[in-house]
């Protein structure tokens, strides 16, 4: 450089005077001043990662967690830094967030019991779910007007119609067959095949 050109050789001349010239580069951290990194060659650059120096950060962030990044000028309020740490919320019920600390925490899923108050049926649920707009899944402790068990869920409206298998008799023909509780026999056809004897000779079907 000095050979090839006159105006870099004065350049060089007085800053030798000066003792600016030598082997590396000395490089100050702007957060730790008397830290001092000496750089010769492009892997030196690897001792300041971030910019700053080698030294943790360490500083205290909003979540009480520290930074564990190396020393760095840049985000000095650590506005973009996502801490990974555990996150240390609570639900309402003391049950620990799972999520990492940066992240929104979720809504709390660990099993509890609660009493739904439509049925004071006592069950288990997620943490978060309210039992007033829970649906209950026990059996439905109710009748049907028959007099059969509903066969629905708690949480379920009721059958109107019963379908419980009971045996009934068409009083037009006395045959007596297994249908559905809610079938009328007086107004309904019989459900065995008729068989008779047609004038074609066909059997009625």
């Amino acid at each position: 450089m000095r050979a090839a050109n006159d105006l870099w050789s004065d350049i060089l001349d007085d800053m030798e005077e000066r003792g600016c010239v030598g082997k590396s580069l000395s490089l100050a951290c702007q957060n730790h001043p008397t830290t001092i990194t000496h750089v010769s060659n492009d892997s030196d650059f690897k001792k300041v990662p971030n910019g700053g120096c080698s030294v943790n950060c360490k500083a205290r962030l909003d979540c009480g967690h520290k930074c564990e990044q190396l020393c760095h000028p840049t985000d000095p309020n650590h506005e973009e830094y996502d801490c990974r740490k555990r996150c240390q919320k609570k639900c309402q019920r003391d049950h620990p967030c799972k999520r990492l600390c940066y992240q929104d925490c979720n809504n709390c899923m660990v099993e509890v019991s609660k009493v739904v108050p439509r049925c004071n049926h006592l069950l288990g649920m997620s943490c978060h779910q309210d039992p007033s707009t829970f649906q209950c899944t026990k059996p439905c402790p109710k009748k049907l007007r028959c007099g059969h068990a509903c066969p629905k869920k708690c949480g379920e409206r009721c059958e109107r119609k019963c379908a419980e298998e009971v045996r009934k008799t068409w009083s037009s023909c006395n045959h007596t067959y297994k249908t559905q509780c809610h079938i009328d026999p007086t107004k309904t056809v019989c459900p065995k095949p008729c068989n008779t004897l047609l004038k074609c000779e066909h059997i009625c079907t």
